[in-house]
């Protein structure tokens, strides 16, 4: 719990040799020879104050706003209790005063106090510098910028997977096969790429195009998957990639080659090419 600094020197008072007294005399009585009742450390009225060395320098004790308290507790006890905090049995007090025997009504501690001003609280500084300020307002517009652009992201993965064909494909994130030193990775609606066998998939690996759309043959009326403005080639154009689908039980990559530089063709077999344009070429 807390206690008050009247308290602390009453504690203090119980166990500094220098602060030790007994009770007068004169609170005797003479026809009874017994001691009245006395108040509790009322031996501490009025307040005491030694000098101790401490490092070779003289330290008051106790601290004047300490004894200031006590002052203030001592003159509430003599009011209240009869001459130097004597009291009797016979004495009905009709009110007890805030502080009385070390009791307080609770209230808070105004901002002046001695002790209050010991634990001031570290605010924010109500005026903010101009290049925190500065500062402040270019993230809020890189933050705005941001938000746009994952927006825009979203509209158009959203745009891109309303084709019929690319929801076929709404539990494979990607289809890959390796193919010579590569495995290739095809992800419908997204990107194609290129890693060295074994490489981690966490590595982008080269980038031969994202995701165009699909087209068709205007001749055979296959179905073509186009990726696009892949890396630049060195001395060369930007990789791309088209994946000919054919009609099959599943989803499978079949084969890959660079018929031209940079220029990735793929062939697939998927459930998306048994369309009506496969039905009518092969009179199913």
């Amino acid at each position: 719990g807390k206690i008050g600094s009247a308290d602390f020197y009453e504690i203090l008072h119980s166990v500094l040799p220098e602060f030790r007294s007994t009770i007068p005399e004169s609170k005797i009585s003479a026809s009874a020879n017994i001691i009245e009742d006395h108040a509790v450390h009322a031996s501490v009225c009025p307040p005491q104050s030694t000098v101790r060395m401490n490092e070779n320098k003289p330290t008051a004790i106790p601290p004047d706003f300490v004894k200031r308290a006590v002052d203030a507790r001592c003159k509430q006890r003599s009011a209240k209790g009869g001459i130097d905090g004597i009291v009797k049995d016979t004495v009905m007090p009709t009110e007890i005063p805030d502080g009385y025997f070390g009791y307080f009504e609770f209230s808070e501690r105004s901002l002046d106090d001695d002790i209050v001003t010991l634990f001031v609280p570290v605010e924010e500084p109500k005026v903010k510098g101009e290049n925190v300020s500065r500062l402040e307002n270019e993230v809020s517009v890189i933050r705005e910028k941001v938000e746009n652009l994952e927006k825009e992201e979203r509209d158009a993965n959203n745009e891109k997977m309303e084709s019929p064909e690319l929801f076929a494909f709404r539990n494979y994130e990607c289809l890959d096969m390796d193919s010579g030193p590569y495995t290739y990775s095809i992800c419908p609606g997204k990107r194609a790429a290129q890693y060295d066998i074994g490489a981690s998939k966490g590595s982008r690996g080269t980038d031969l195009g994202t995701w165009e759309g699909f087209s068709r043959d205007e001749t055979t009326g296959v179905l073509i998957m186009n990726f696009t403005n892949g890396l630049k080639c060195w001395n060369g154009p930007n990789r791309s990639a088209t994946v000919i689908v054919s009609c099959g039980d599943s989803h499978e990559l079949l084969t890959a080659i660079e018929p031209e530089t940079c220029r990735y063709e793929f062939t697939m077999e998927s459930t998306i090419a048994c369309d009506d344009a496969y039905r009518i070429k092969y009179e199913l």
